[in-house]
Order: C-alpha cells, then sequence, then structure tokens
C-alpha cells in the first residue's frame, strides 16, 4: 500500500509541475543566485561595481602607448553598458603590464567595501610574453574579458561569450553577459518590483527567476491538503507570491490521485 509521506512528496510534485509569470517581490542582489540558464555569473561574495562609471590610468607612458588601443577597443565592446575612462589622477582602476612568466595572458585583481559590496580599487595586469603574442582582435577580447572581472563578472561555460575562461578572436560580448554586467553596474536592479516567472527546484522550494536578467531567488512554500464534498483539494502558497490550488473527484477519503503512477508496496 501507499505511505502517507509518499502520497504526499507525490501531489506536491505534480502541483509543482506548472510553470507561472508573476511580479516578483523586491530583494537585493546579495540573495539571487545564478545557473545554467542564467548565463551569466558573479563572484561568490557578490562583490560588484554597483555604478557604469570607473576610472583607470596607466602605470606608465610606456604601457598606454604599447596597450591603449587594445584596452580602449576591449572597453569600447561593452558599448554603453558601462563607462570606463582614462583619468591620469585616478586612484580606482590601473592598467598595468609584466614581464614575468605567466600562464595567464591578462589578470585581474579588486578589492571591495565589505558593507556595500561595491569595488573601490582594481587593476588590469597584462602579462605581455603572453599578450603580445595574440593578433588585435584577439588582445581586445582579452581585456573585455578583464573588464568583465573588474565590474563583477566570472567565467561562463560558453565559449561564444566574453567571459568565456579562454582567449579567442571570436569571442563576443553577448546578450547574457550585457544582461550580467547590467547587474553589476545597477542598471537592472531586484530592489524593485519586476517581471519574472516561478519554477520547479524541490518539493518544499521554488526558483522565482527575473524575466530580465534570468538569476533566481530560492523561495519556500507552504502546502495543505484537504477533502471537501466529492473533491480533494492540494493548496500552496508561496513566499514569492504565487498561491494556487489543485482539487480533483474523489470518492471517499483518501482519495484516488487523478493520474496514474508507479508505487511501492510493503
Amino acid at each position: 500500500m501507499f505511505k502517507k509521506s509518499k502520497i504526499l512528496s507525490i501531489l506536491i510534485a505534480f502541483a509543482l509541475l506548472f510553470s507561472f509569470t508573476l511580479t516578483a517581490y523586491a530583494s537585493d542582489i546579495t540573495y539571487y543566485n545564478v545557473d545554467a540558464t542564467t548565463k551569466w555569473t558573479m563572484y561568490a561574495s557578490t562583490s560588484h561595481m554597483g555604478s557604469k562609471s570607473t576610472t583607470y590610468k596607466y602605470d606608465s607612458t610606456t604601457i598606454q602607448t604599447t596597450y591603449e588601443t587594445a584596452v580602449k577597443n576591449g572597453i569600447g565592446m561593452w558599448g554603453s553598458n558601462i563607462s570606463c575612462t582614462n583619468s591620469s589622477s585616478t586612484t580606482v582602476g590601473a592598467i598595468k603590464a609584466s614581464a614575468l612568466s605567466s600562464t595567464a595572458t591578462a589578470e585581474t585583481g579588486r578589492s571591495y567595501n565589505s558593507s556595500t559590496m561595491h569595488t573601490t580599487t582594481w587593476s588590469i595586469t597584462i602579462y605581455s610574453t603572453n599578450f603580445d603574442k595574440n593578433d588585435p582582435a584577439t588582445q581586445q577580447r582579452t581585456i573585455a574579458h578583464e573588464i568583465g572581472h573588474v565590474y563583477g563578472l566570472m567565467h561562463v561555460p560558453s565559449s561564444s561569450q566574453i567571459m568565456y575562461d579562454t582567449a579567442s578572436s571570436t569571442k563576443s560580448v553577448t546578450s547574457d553577459d550585457k544582461a550580467g554586467m547590467d547587474v553589476m553596474t545597477h542598471a537592472h536592479t531586484h530592489t524593485t518590483t519586476h517581471s519574472g516567472t516561478v519554477e520547479t527546484h524541490s518539493t518544499s522550494q521554488h526558483k522565482v527567476r527575473c524575466s530580465t536578467c534570468k538569476a533566481y531567488r530560492l523561495v519556500s512554500c507552504t502546502y495543505s491538503m484537504y477533502h471537501s464534498g466529492t473533491k480533494h483539494y492540494l493548496d500552496y502558497n508561496c513566499a514569492c507570491g504565487n498561491k494556487s490550488s489543485s482539487s480533483w473527484n474523489c470518492s471517499g477519503n483518501p482519495c484516488i490521485l487523478p493520474f496514474s503512477i508507479g508505487y511501492e508496496t510493503e
């Protein structure tokens, strides 16, 4: 015969097969998660720029002369999603170069305010031995990739995206990269209401996914089942604001489930 706990889990799974569109409640970036559907990711600490605007300077005139074209073109790949400008008086960002041996083509360093999680200083170090071997298209994409790190983005598994971890001349700043960047700069936030969808995560939680950036927040759900008249009801009420009720005709209490399923005997 069925165990009560097995019936409950099957009923819950049945209810969670549906996907809902709703207006999600406001919440800070630190409560949101990313997955394969999101197609961008951020530093585990969720530290990020917090603004489109930042400035940088070159460590020397030689570095500027050698790498300015690659730096400008790399920054330019992000278009209006960022404002990253050269300023000789800045104390925020620095473009450096090193002749040391490294497995990297370039490397980003950052510090941030632990209260706001916003970037306070950053640097991009170009490893000239490796960087200089590349063609101009790859060089500018390397800089664009590092700029993504500067603002708070991390690596992604898609080789077509600029945040893929291997240098190439064909990567581009995709709409998914830009969606992540807009979160890093607060051009898009979760502190105001926004359209989203509710997806199954487990028998006790939903993913409330933002329709704009595809990041999600996990929310817990509560369930209640009851029998009334000739029907059995399953209601669930989620912290995300989604409510729903399912019912089916039955004869007696407990009810027969409204679909065929496998079961265990004991």
